[in-house]
């Protein structure tokens, strides 16, 4: 653990998880950065971030979710200690696995425990701790983690409507009307293949998956393996299956939910993979 008051956390609030991540740096101490970028945010992509490491005079810098090991080598020859939090893997870098090759916990239970934030220090700051720790497994390991750990239907429930008002807070457009609207009827039209359930949105600008992810929740109450192509096939998601890390090392893209679930995004990577080009690799 630093010294909170040399320290900087750099941080994209783009979801739940990393919202409460900055929130509560900010509540110990930290410096804290918000980055503007979406999901998929780069370090590389951060215009002038060695000027706001430069000038933050800490010795310190964590960063969470944004990759880049070019800017990251910089800051270390700036002399400044690097702490990496991440559980994600990444075309061309793998940060989902600790030293001892185990699948790491989600960024904000790293968090806690790099920053020593207890319960009791939460329940000082008005925070539910289950409640926190919550955000934590459901972003590893979706509702599943909950259950896991022994939370209630319930508890899940009352959970899901507590991350629904982050949700909102953090502007992600899961809670627009028009998105739950394309996720149900992604979903009504949904196909089986080869054990998965195949779901396509054709809104061309809708996220969908997060939606659709809940809707499958609620209906089965257990692990569903789900093809979702989303936006007229922009991002493709893979989610509870055994070959997460075999479409990775096949296609690139990103890994996430403790390497059970695989990602690719058409506008970022170089190669264009289709729905098609999946349930190919699905069915061999």
């Amino acid at each position: 653990m630093s010294d909170p008051h040399n320290t900087l956390l750099i941080v994209p609030p783009n979801d739940e998880e990393a919202y409460l991540i900055a929130e509560l740096g900010e509540k110990h101490g930290y410096q804290v950065y918000r980055s503007e970028q979406p999901h998929g945010a780069r370090l590389e992509r951060e215009d002038g971030i060695l000027d706001v490491v430069n000038s933050s005079g800490a010795d310190t810098i964590i960063i969470i979710e944004m990759p880049g090991p070019i800017v990251e080598k910089q800051i270390k020859e700036m002399g400044k200690h690097l702490v990496i939090i991440d559980h994600h893997n990444y075309t061309d870098l793998e940060r989902a696995y600790g030293p001892d090759g185990s699948v790491l916990p989600s960024s904000l239970e790293q968090f806690l425990k790099y920053a020593d934030i207890t319960p009791v220090r939460l329940k000082q700051w008005g925070y539910d701790p289950k409640k926190v720790k919550a955000v934590g497994l459901m972003d590893a390991n979706y509702v599943w983690g909950l259950i896991e750990d022994g939370y209630s239907k319930e508890e899940v429930l009352s959970f899901l409507e507590y991350n629904d008002v982050l949700t909102k807070t953090v502007g992600r457009s899961e809670s627009d009307p028009r998105v739950q609207e394309a996720a149900k009827k992604a979903v009504l039209n949904r196909e089986k293949f080869e054990g998965y359930y195949v779901i396509e949105s054709h809104d061309p600008t809708a996220h969908v998956r997060s939606a659709v992810s809940r809707l499958m929740a609620l209906e089965f109450w257990q692990r569903t393996p789900t093809v979702i192509s989303e936006r007229m096939g922009k991002r493709l998601y893979v989610q509870e299956t055994d070959r997460a890390v075999d479409l990775f090392h096949h296609f690139g893209g990103f890994t996430f939910g403790t390497d059970r679930n695989w990602g690719y995004d058409n506008d970022q990577e170089e190669e264009r993979v289709s729905l098609a080009d999946v349930k190919t690799f699905l069915s061999e």
